[in-house]
């Protein structure tokens, strides 16, 4: 697994060519995007379902979120990386995901 994102379409654009998506909470990544070499730990845009604060409908919305597992495991004080490279097919045979499961 290479650890890096490339994300070439600036941050009007993608909200343009995900237009079903509620703009939700993009302000943040205006000066983020693009990125030609993104890496683990930092804030990306996302779509989630969220409910719509007026009538509490769920709805794609773009959010921003950080990319890493965080393993339930792991203490807020803890200074450890996220995980990065785990493999869906083998999380839940791992101590970390067996954890983060529940």
């Amino acid at each position: 697994m290479c650890s890096r994102v490339y994300i070439k379409e600036s941050l009007h654009e993608l909200a343009r060519r995900f237009a079903f998506a509620g703009q939700g909470d993009l302000d943040g990544l205006v000066d983020r995007i693009p990125r030609y070499n993104g890496a683990p730990r930092l804030v990306y845009a996302i779509i989630i379902q969220d409910a719509e604060p007026e009538t509490d409908i769920m709805a794609p919305v773009f959010a921003m979120a950080v990319w890493g597992l965080v393993p339930a495991l792991m203490k807020p004080s803890d200074r450890r990386l996220p995980l990065i490279n785990i493999r869906c097919e083998n999380i839940a045979t791992r101590r970390c995901g067996r954890q983060s499961e529940n």
